[in-house]
């Protein structure tokens, strides 16, 4: 089972409009709505892939009841820790005409030093019939940055093996804590490193501590990837025709988890999850994927050799 933990949950809700233009009255073309944030999302696309899978959201109000709603609607098992206040909507307005994207997330639950208790021993207790914990997003307002570090901590004491999406003082945190899998993209890791973008530094990072295996995603640009030992790779992602580029590093966090539960190796799950970050992008709505399309970009990626080893 893998055990995704996402302390800011939300409502993902997409409008498709034609094109943006601010002061006017937009029609929607569709107006969808699900459970989201960064660990959810991971969540739905494993559920999708058949992987056992259990959520732990951070929620508050009737948006949170919302939230958990929607998560047993899909049929993903869920655990859920209630802060004050209600749980944030994050708008995503998806241009047709172009395919640009405008994001407006919500403010979200107020957690006090009690809810940070609650969430990182309900993260404890679950982890241990866990094979990997996911500690994806950012965090509400009130956790402090470390609290992403202790998640890391609770996780490794009860047994799991633990992975990391978040950013800025929560992912320096978690970082430190040494989990076995980081992923990140580059502005992010570009903002914990204090370099530009265009500077960051080949891997690994010791400075931020000893991970594992890690992989830096850059959109359409090649993808990095590192493991102890000093193997290194580069890999460019396929060329499709991207709906919206919402949930695809989630979608690649699935897919190295579901490959390496399913042991196989690092270089391997590389290439499945960049199939499916792909398929992804394919995909108005973040975790909704086809897997048979996941799979058959996945195999061409195989086919094709396009995995680089790095010196």
């Amino acid at each position: 089972m893998i055990l995704t933990v996402t302390a800011n949950a939300a409502i993902d809700r997409t409008l498709c409009i034609e094109e943006l233009s601010p002061g006017r009255l937009h029609p929607a073309a569709s107006d969808h709505a699900q459970a989201g944030g960064k660990g959810v999302n991971v969540a739905r696309v494993l559920h999708a892939f058949g992987v056992p899978v259990h959520a732990v959201v951070l929620v508050g109000g009737e948006a949170g009841d919302w939230i958990v709603k929607d998560l047993e609607r899909a049929q993903i098992p869920c655990s859920a820790v209630r802060a004050s206040g209600e749980s944030r909507t994050c708008l995503e307005l998806l241009e047709t005409k172009s395919g640009r994207t405008t994001q407006i997330h919500g403010a979200g639950v107020i957690a006090d030093p009690a809810v940070a208790r609650a969430l990182i021993a309900q993260t404890a207790e679950l982890a241990r019939g866990a094979d990997w914990v996911a500690i994806c997003g950012s965090l509400a307002r009130g956790l402090p940055a470390d609290s992403a570090g202790a998640l890391v901590q609770a996780a490794r004491g009860a047994g799991a093996r633990v992975a990391v999406d978040t950013s800025g003082g929560a992912l320096r945190s978690a970082w430190s804590q040494g989990p076995e899998l980081v992923r990140v993209n580059r502005e992010e890791l570009a903002a914990v490193l204090g370099a530009p973008r265009q500077g960051v530094p080949a891997p690994p990072y010791p400075a931020l501590g000893a991970v594992s295996m890690g992989v830096i995603s850059d959109g359409a640009l090649p993808i990095e990837a590192w493991c102890e030992g000093g193997g290194r790779w580069q890999l460019v992602p396929p060329r499709v025709s991207v709906h919206n580029t919402i949930g695809c590093g989630d979608a690649m966090l699935a897919g190295l988890l579901k490959a390496l539960c399913e042991g196989r190796s690092f270089d391997h799950s590389l290439l499945a999850a960049t199939g499916l970050a792909a398929a992804q992008a394919e995909s108005r709505y973040a975790g909704v994927v086809d897997p048979v399309r996941a799979r058959t970009l996945a195999h061409a990626l195989c086919a094709g050799g396009g995995l680089e080893t790095r010196a």
